[in-house]
Order: C-alpha cells, then structure tokens, then sequence
C-alpha cells in the first residue's frame, strides 16, 4: 500500500488516524483475505470522504489541492482521502465596509468558510451554490450562488455561459474574474459589486441577483448592479430610514461635487464670471491676484497633487500614512499658494472635491467619479459652461447605455412600480418592504407575509377594553 500527499496542505493529524494506523493493522500472512480497494476503503479507511478514482489529471488535481492517495500494488485507480488542510486566514472583522452598527464579520480567502458564513444567515432549502472551476492552470473554484426559486433565471443562464466562456491561465483574484465576465470593459464604472460581508451578499440574493465567491479572496462579486445601488451602505439596513435617506441624500450629493465642482469652477472663473454673486466673483478674482498659472493649469495640477497624496498614503503603513495624508495636504496646499502656483480658492475647491470622492460606499464608483472629472474638466476649460453640459449629457448617455447581465444600469431611475422606488435614494420602513424590486426580474415578486396581522393586538387600548369585557362576564 502506497499512501501519497503533500505536505502543509494536509492535516497530518488525520493521515495518522484515519489512514497509517488503520493500514497498519491489516492482517497479513497465508489464509488472510486478498486486499482491495473497495475492501480498503469500507473496513480501514476511518476518513467520512473516500472515493475511487481512475483518471489521472483529476487524481494530480487531487493532490495538489490536499488530498491524500492511497494505491494498492496490482490494482487500478487509487482511493483519495479528504484531508485538506492549507494555510488559511481566520474568520476577522471587516477592514474595508466597516459599519457602526450591524454584523462585523467579514469573508475570508477560504471559499467553502464563506459558503458557510452564507448558509449560517440563510437557512433555506432552495439556497443554491455551483462549483466551477476557472483557470486552465490556476484551476481556481468559482462558487456560483443564488436562491432556486427566486433568482432571475435569464441572468442566471447568463452568467453560466460568461462563467463557462472564460479562457484564461489563472484567476488569482475576484477582480480579475469580474473583468472576464463584464458586460462593458472599457467602461469606469462598476458593473458589478465586490463586497467582503456576507450580511451584504445575502441581502442581494434575496432581491434576486447572484453572487459569485471566488477561493483565495475576500471579495464576493454581486450581480447585476445598478447606479443606485452603488450607494447604498452596508449598515442602511440595520439604521432609522429617516437618517438612512439624509446620509443617502448626502451621499449622492456629495458624488455630484466630486465629479463637477472643479470643471464648473473652471468654466464660471473662466468664461462666465457674471453668473456669480457679485461679492463671490470679486473674491475670486482677488485670490487669483499673483498666481502665475491660468485656471485649468490651477486645477490639473492641485488634482495630481491630491491624487499623488492619495496614492502615497495608501502604499504606507496603516498611522504613518494617514499622518501623512492630511500633514502632506496641509503643506502641498499652503506652500501652493505662498508660491504663487494656486489661489486659495482652488485649494478649497480641490479639497472639497477629495473629501467627497470618498463619501461613496463603493471604492470602485468613487474611482470612476474622481477619473471622470478629468474629461469633464477639460471640455470645461475649453467650451466653458456649454462643454461642462455637454460633457454630463455625454456622460449620461454613456450611463443609459451600460448593462448588467442585461440589466439597464440606472434602473429604478425609469418608470417602474412605485415599490421600487422604496429603497433608491429615500428609504422606507423595513415593514414598508413587501415586493422584491421589478428591474432584478425575480420569480417571486413578494416577500414573506407580514405575520404581524395574524397576533392579537397587544395595544394598550385593546387590553384595557379586553378586561372589561372580562370583569362584566366575571360579574354576571
């Protein structure tokens, strides 16, 4: 008997206990019965998961994923006992959608955990998962999950096809992935979400999308996606709708002033300073007293010296980079403008700008807005007020145009049953939810029944008149 495995991707303790001490117990010498795999694996082989297999590249698979071998001199095939066991990250809060109030667990790179941390939220018999396996090299599991009898089931065929069309060596990460099955790539925007929580995914399936969790990465992908759902935040569920749908409100002003403040700023100091306030225009103009570069010139440079900040701070430690990003900025800004390169309006215009990139729940989004400005910015400078127009109208129709898994990207925006608009840029009360949304396509359009109307009413008036009726027919 041959027994093969791999070291560090094993759990030793297993081999010994479930594999070598029982092998070595087997009878041996004359009038002992010969020896078989079938025999092996049903009387020694102490292991729950034990299979037969004949075809090599599925037993080097095997292998190299944990599995111990067991071979038997003179027979065919050989038995693969489960004993995997690679190194592997424990289960940590979240360090990227980090919320005040809510689940803090996060995904791992371990993709059956994950299914697990699913499963624990979502205990329902129709919870679906697929395995696939992506890379001609890498042979990385791809996990396809979705609720049976709620999902769209056009957009579930989609993406199996996408899933199943995908050619490539190796797939080390869920981004990579995402690029592969996206319905746009050349597009900044998002098609998809990346989320490490899995409060989030299930949340998504239940409205009937898919989520795709990937091994060796944190990040699960959502899909389809929409524009408005780029700004909901993880903890909007678990808040009072009232301060869900201000921080929304904030969330997708702030977006609009992160993508248009420094082109409108251009084209109205540049082109048409009379559509300011008379006392504004004035300001402006005498804090540009000095500086030696024009506008655009102003705003191009302080947006690389912002996104120089940016990056630096991100590359170092943890402390030392966000002591650096708000020090650096502190002095970028303030030697800017003693040397006569930027006025101090255009500092505040810049650092409001960068504040509100990052008021976006999604990294990605806030990317794409902060890239789009650059564009806009230029028409700005050139056509002033009419190419910051025309540079949104571009824009807009570029938006109309994208798809999810064939979903319009800025659904509920169109006309749609008033119940989807419920949860887009207002929130409603939780018991207000009773419809899944109509542009997801799910086959179930209501949720659960509400089984509050089936408890008696508890009111204090009810109560009250409760036990009068049961003093008068004590008294009778």
């Amino acid at each position: 008997v041959l027994v093969t495995f791999i070291d560090h991707l094993v759990a030793n303790g297993r081999i010994e206990d479930f594999i070598t001490r029982p092998l070595s117990s087997i009878p041996a010498g004359p009038g002992s019965p010969p020896l078989t795999l079938e025999r092996l694996a049903n009387r020694y082989i102490a292991a729950g998961d034990v299979k037969t297999s004949f075809d090599i590249d599925e037993i080097l698979d095997d292998l190299l994923r944990g599995d111990t071998l067991v071979a038997l001199s003179g027979s065919p095939g050989v038995l693969v006992v489960s004993t995997r066991k690679p190194p592997a990250r424990p289960v940590s809060d979240a360090q990227i959608e980090v919320v005040a109030r809510g689940p803090r667990d996060s995904f791992t790179e371990t993709a059956v955990w994950n299914l697990a941390l699913i499963r624990r939220r979502l205990v329902d018999v129709n919870l679906r998962t697929e395995r696939l396996v992506v890379g001609a090299r890498s042979k990385t599991a791809v996990y396809l999950v979705y609720i049976d009898d709620v999902v769209n089931r056009t957009a579930l065929q989609e993406m199996r096809r996408r899933l199943r069309a995908v050619s490539i060596d190796a797939v080390l990460d869920s981004g990579m992935l995402e690029q592969l099955i996206e319905d746009c790539w050349w597009t900044p925007f998002p098609q998809a979400e990346r989320t490490e929580r899995p409060d989030v995914v299930v949340a998504a399936l239940l409205e009937g999308r898919l989520a795709l969790i990937t091994d060796n990465t944190p990040l699960a992908i959502v899909a389809p996606t929409t524009f408005s759902s780029l700004f909901d935040s993880p903890e909007d569920a678990y808040s009072r709708p009232t301060v869900v749908s201000l921080l929304r409100v904030t969330r997708f002003v702030a977006t609009g002033l992160a993508l248009s403040l420094p082109a409108l700023y251009v084209a109205v100091a540049s082109y048409t300073p009379a559509l300011l306030p008379l006392r504004l225009a004035i300001k402006i103009a005498n804090s540009r007293e000095g500086v030696a570069l024009p506008v655009v010139a102003e705003a191009l440079l302080m947006q690389l010296f912002l996104e120089i900040l940016r990056e630096a701070g991100f590359r170092l430690p943890g402390p030392i980079g966000q002591t650096f990003g708000v020090v650096g900025g502190i002095v970028i800004g303030e030697f800017s403008v003693r040397a006569g390169l930027v006025s101090e309006m255009m500092v505040v215009v810049i650092a409001l700008t960068g504040l509100a990139s990052f008021t976006s729940p999604s990294l990605m989004l806030g990317t794409s807005i902060r890239l789009l400005g650059l564009p806009l910015l230029l028409m700005a400078s050139v056509l002033g007020i009419y190419g910051f127009l025309l540079g949104l109208a571009g824009l807009l129709a570029h938006l109309v145009s994208l798809r999810s898994l064939g979903i319009p990207y800025l659904v509920p925006f169109a006309f749609y049953p008033p119940s989807d608009y419920k949860d887009m840029v207002l929130r409603a009360p939780i018991p207000a939810f009773k419809q899944r949304p109509t542009f997801y396509g799910p086959q179930q359009r209501r949720r659960a029944r509400d089984r509050r109307r089936d408890l008696p009413d508890t009111r204090a008036g009810s109560v009250h008149r409760a036990a009068g009726v049961g003093n008068r027919a004590h008294g009778q």
